[in-house]
Parts: structure tokens; sequence; C-alpha cells
């Protein structure tokens, strides 16, 4: 997909010129700019109502020229510190630029928007932001993306008290999962609501709570069909709860495991996170918006905890990696909220002989009710060029599997049942290059990494823990199957009142 630069192209040109198409629009429709109309006092009624102009232009097809106009527009906004003018100008460009071209990857103009906002602490914007992208992407065909941001537009709003805004992005994840029949992602949707409603209780519009009602019937049957949940995680949680990492030492890999903090409240939690290695020391830590990152090993430390933040539904991932130096560690990760502390464990190993290619890393995992469970796989190559991997994941029970390139956030494939198969009714395989009727995936120089979703479509009727294993195939040799991976679910019945 291709990305777009968001910086506009300002030539100091300031000087606007209302285009003769605008003449004939009348009256001029304000109500398509955000906001009230104290927060647009200040900001310059010349450019509110070229803006409008703008706008209706863009809307009735002539794209190229709207986006013209709006960048001048942002430019002089952003000379005279207007920054909602500016907001708007930039809100729209993107609009009709995705508008002309759906092919776009709009990612980067939207996370300059954030981060602007953020800055200008502008946080309702940030609701609405991602409210707007979260449509562009489901007006792309990209539902899946499209609910990962209504989500985060849950997160903001529940965290600025706004609980009745935070519903209505809950009803657009429930309308999207259930349009695509996604029955589990919609059972973790309404456990989400139910969270709300329950402890967060505020007084509703009629119309709101009317199509909270319509919702949950509508998509009562394909919640029915996904079956029981895993065990109710109250608080945060923290998984794996023990995650292994086999790296080549004589190619001085470097070990990398992932752990994700997921808090499962409807409420923001404060805590602190610490990493202490056995035999060595964090010599390295940066936290963002995409997770944070710790490195262990030889070194002046730089400090084994940090405060952090976490929004209502947010899951953080934390990357720690180790390097060859040192050899074999075992790293403690643990969370702390003053009242409640969770723990986990992650173990480096460093040996010769390993494969060309490989999974380097495996843990044991929770089910918790209405989420996934978070795999993330990294797969090392040794070789000297760039080639495909076939990728088979199987799971001990039946499980619904979907594989992504995390890479890239491409989705691979979906293995509806988890045979490893593809070929049940409901499998999808969406790269296949070499036609093998497998999933498969390009490795060279560098890590790749899989993110996998399992959903298990009957924990309750499993016998002990589930297995979901991880294996390679070179895809031009066509050799063995390789078993690189065993992950370990454990899974307890819901006993909760279901959705």
């Amino acid at each position: 997909m291709r990305r777009i630069c968001f910086t506009l192209l300002l030539t100091g040109a300031f000087g606007l010129s209302t285009p003769a198409s605008h003449a004939a629009d009348a009256p001029v429709d304000l109500s398509a700019l955000g906001g009230t109309a104290e927060e647009w006092l200040g900001e310059g009624n010349d450019l509110r109502f070229e803006l409008a102009y703008v706008i209706q232009n863009g809307k009735k097809g002539n794209l190229a020229e709207a986006r013209r106009d709006l960048e001048r527009i942002a430019g002089i906004a952003e000379s005279r510190g207007s920054r909602r003018t500016w907001l708007e100008a930039e809100k729209w460009w993107v609009k009709f630029t995705f508008q002309e071209d759906s092919s776009v990857d709009i990612s980067p103009a939207m996370e300059d928007l954030l981060a602007r906002v953020r800055e200008w602490s502008m946080l309702g914007e940030e609701i609405s932001l991602f409210a707007m992208w979260a449509d562009l992407l489901r007006d792309g065909g990209q539902w899946l993306m499209a609910v990962k941001a209504q989500d985060r537009a849950t997160q903001v709003a529940l965290d600025l008290n706004r609980v009745p805004r935070a519903l209505e992005a809950f009803l657009q994840m429930a309308r999207l999962c259930r349009r695509e029949k996604h029955g589990w992602r919609l059972k973790q949707v309404w456990v989400r609501i139910d969270q709300v409603l329950k402890e967060r209780p505020v007084e509703l519009s009629d119309s709101l709570q009317a199509a909270l009602r319509t919702e949950r019937a509508s998509g009562a049957g394909l919640i029915a069909q996904a079956g029981p949940g895993g065990a109710k995680v109250e608080g945060l949680d923290l998984q794996p709860s023990d995650s292994r990492v086999l790296v080549s030492a004589s190619d001085r890999e470097v070990g990398r495991t992932r752990f994700v903090l997921t808090n499962a409240s409807p409420f923001t939690v404060e805590g602190t996170l610490k990493i202490s290695p056995e035999h060595s020391a964090v010599t390295a830590w940066e936290t963002g918006e995409s997770g944070a990152y710790v490195s262990v090993g030889k070194g002046d430390a730089v400090g084994a905890q940090r405060s952090l933040r976490l929004l209502p539904g947010q899951q953080m991932p934390v990357f720690v990696e180790r390097g060859p130096e040192g050899g074999q560690e075992k790293v403690t990760v643990e969370w702390s909220d003053g009242q409640e502390t969770r723990t986990a464990f992650g173990e480096f190993y460093f040996t010769s002989g390993l494969p060309a290619s490989s999974v380097v890393n495996v843990g044991e995992f929770r089910l918790q009710a209405g989420w996934s469970v978070p795999l993330y796989h990294e797969i090392y190559y040794r070789g000297s060029r760039v080639h495909t991997e076939n990728v088979r994941v199987v799971s001990s029970a039946p499980c619904r599997l979907e594989i992504f390139d995390y890479d890239t956030g491409r989705l691979l494939a979906v293995d509806a049942d988890g045979d490893g198969a593809f070929r049940s009714a409901d499998d999808k395989l969406l790269e296949d290059a070499d036609s093998d009727n497998m999933p498969d995936l390009q490795v060279g120089d560098r890590a790749r990494a899989l993110e996998i979703f399992a959903w298990p479509l009957n924990p309750a009727a499993a016998a002990g823990d589930i297995t979901i294993t991880i294996s390679l195939q070179d895809a031009a040799a066509s050799g063995e199957w390789r078993e690189d991976a065993a992950n370990k679910v454990t899974a307890k019945p819901e006993t909760q009142t279901q959705p």
C-alpha cells in the first residue's frame, strides 16, 4: 500500500481567491466544520467561510482543486496560529486524498494530526480523529483496522470521562464485527461494553440506549456461536507468563521476545513496570505510542523501572532483547499498581547448529474472557538470499487462528478451526505466492515477525491445556516441516454470565 507524506507543500502563496465554482454555492454550509461557535472565536471568519466553501467544492467531486485550496488555507492558518482552522483543513485534506485514491496509506497523516492535537492539549479532538480514521479505513475495506481505530477512540473517551462517547465508538465496533460475522471479536466488544455499563453508570440518551439494545439483539446469535471464553481477568493482565528465546550464538544474534500488558478494566490504570535481569543490567529503555523497548546486557545501567499509564482496554507491547554477550539470561518482568502485582519471566538461550531459518521464541499464555491469545513469533533467517518460507500454525483443540505479518500489518491467513490445512469453508488464504495452499512469508537478512490472534472455539471442552505450534518449511525445497515453537494456552471455563 502506498504511503503519503502529510507535509503540505506551502510555497508562500497565502493569498486566496475564491474559485468561480464557489460563486454559485449558496448558502454556505458551515455544519461541515467541527467544533462549536465558541471554539471558533478568534480563528478568523474569513478563513472559516473560505474553508466551508472549499469543503463544499470537494464534496461535489472537485477533489484536486479542493486539496490545493486546503493546502493554502492550512498555510495561512498556521501562520496566524489558528489551530482549529489548521486542523479542519488538514482533516478534510486527508479525507479528499483518500476519497481520490483509497490505496494510499493515510497512517503518517493521521499520526501527524494526533501528535499535533496532543501537543496542543486538544484531547477531545483525539477522539474525533480516531473515529475519522476508522471511517476511512472502513470505507477502504479495512474493517479490522477500523475496529482498532474505534477502540482507540473508546480508550481516550473513557480516560476523559466521556462515557457516552465511548459507548458510541463501542457501538461502531460491534456493528463492524457483526457485519463481518466475527463472533469472537464481537464478544470481546460486548464484554467491554457490559463492564462500562456496570462499573461506570451514567445517564445515556434514549437514542443511544435504543441503539445498544438493537445491536445487542442483532449480534446475539453470532456471539452464541463463538462459544464460552476463559476465566475473566480483572484489572491488568501480563502475558505470556513465561517466554523462552533460542537464537544462534555463532551468528551473534540478538534474542528478543514480547510481553503484552492489557488493561482489561474500564478505568485508566497507573503503575510501575520493572525489568530485572539476573546476570546483567537494563542498558536501554524507550517507551512510546507503539510500546516499550528494553535492552538488557553489559554496559551502563539506565534504570530498571518506569511509571506507565494505560487507558481502559489498552494493550501495550513490551519488547525485551538480550545480546549474545554474556550468554544465557533470565529476566523478570513485573507490573505493580501498589495493590496488585503481575509477574512474568523471559529466558534467553544462545546455541549453535540452528537451521537456516527458525522461529526463535515461544510462550505460555492464559485465556481470558472475550480476549484473544496474543501470540507473537520472530523468524530469524541465516542464509544469504531472500526466499519464501511456508508457515503452518496448528492448534491441539479447535481454534480460530488469524495470522498477520507483524512488520506490515497484512493479514496472511485465517484458519477457521486451527487444523493447519486450509480446506474448511471459512478458511482464508491471502498470501500464497507459490500456490501450495499454505501461507508464506518472505524472509531475508533480518528478523521477520508474525502476530497470531488465537480464539479457542470451546476451551471448556479442551482436554487440559491447548498447544499451538508454529512450523516452517522452505517453500522452494518443499521439504519436511520443522516444528520450531509450541505455545501452551491454559483455558479455564468461564463462569460469569455471557453478554
